[in-house]
């Protein structure tokens, strides 16, 4: 395998951790930034085969090191990630990750430490500020997130930052042609936000199929049951991302992110549809508007997180007035 092909579509990281590795001047911790699923945790096995690579040339992607880092299962590599509802605690924080970093590795030449510090709370940040600031000879610190400003500022300036660009729809599609079908990809491109991994999720969820129904009912003109589908699917979407468990918080994707881009879909059409004069003899299109400007702010409520159980009732209701 190829470095360009191991990483794709970030070639300036890569070039940059090529720098570093051939140079082995190694910080002992960096912060690599950026939206999941756009090759953070890759790149960070990549500069953790460069820093251990038994080959002259590193990453050689070959030799047994590498093979076992890329699969995730050699010992001095580890991955720290917690589940969506549990935040890093400060006894994991002291008796694991910080313990464990002063140990000597055992088969490495220096250890790789991968955490996501979005999941650390107050406490067990401070502790592993203090580790930053005395650190261990022994490992390097890979800190995966997607916002700088979202961190504790004494952790963030104590890390070289790596950022990490969306990627462009021809490496996505380059990514997903071995798994999905061309029209399914180019379906749910515009939703994706250059990342492979909310591409994935919209593509094996209900999501094209949502889509297409919607696609049908507004080409049929019946907007009141488009209005009725739309807020259906909003609420469907809030309720899914409160139960389901299978996306991780620190990745930042989720069920209400997911309908925030639908609505963005919605809003288009309609606003497009609006002027359309062959459109003017249907539903009044004051009535239209104001069901547009409630949906457009139920979005902007949702972006902003304040509180569904209450934005969305009232936005129901004063939708229900106009529309009856």
């Amino acid at each position: 395998m190829k470095k360009e092909e191991f990483l794709i579509g970030q070639d300036e990281v890569l070039a940059y951790l090529d720098r570093i590795i051939e140079n082995e001047n190694f910080h002992h911790a960096y912060l690599f930034l950026g939206l999941a699923g756009v090759g953070r945790l890759t790149a960070s096995r990549y500069f953790a085969m460069g820093i251990n690579c038994e080959a002259l040339i590193k990453p050689c992607l070959e030799c047994t090191t590498c093979r076992n880092i890329m699969k995730d299962i050699y010992f001095d590599v580890r991955t720290f990630k917690k589940d969506k509802k549990t935040v890093l605690s400060i006894k994991y924080m002291k008796e694991v990750i910080i313990k464990e970093s002063f140990l000597y590795p055992i088969e490495a030449k220096k250890k790789v430490f991968i955490l996501y510090p979005e999941s650390f709370n107050e406490e067990s940040a401070n502790a592993f500020l203090k580790t930053l600031e005395e650190p261990s000879n022994s490992t390097i610190f890979i800190l995966i997130a997607q916002n700088k400003e979202k961190l504790f500022p004494t952790i963030a300036s104590r890390c070289i930052p790596v950022t990490f660009k969306r990627l462009d729809d021809i490496t996505l599609k380059k990514i997903l042609s071995t798994d999905y079908p061309p029209a399914d990809i180019d379906g749910v491109l515009p939703y994706s936000r250059g990342s492979v991994k909310i591409a994935r999720f919209l593509l094996d969820s209900k999501f094209c199929d949502v889509y297409k129904n919607f696609e049908e009912l507004f080409f049929s003109n019946k907007k009141s049951e488009i209005f009725n589908f739309i807020i259906t699917e909003i609420k469907r979407a809030i309720k899914e991302d409160k139960e389901d468990e299978k996306i991780d918080a620190t990745d930042g994707i989720s069920f209400k992110d997911i309908y925030i881009l639908f609505i963005d879909l919605f809003i288009k059409k309609l606003t497009d549809k609006l002027y359309d004069n062959s459109l003017q003899k249907l539903n009044s299109p004051l009535k239209e508007k104001f069901v547009l400007k409630e949906i457009i702010n139920l979005r902007e409520g949702l972006s902003r997180d304040l509180n569904a159980d209450i934005i969305l009732p009232e936005a129901l209701m004063r939708m229900r007035e106009v529309m009856v």
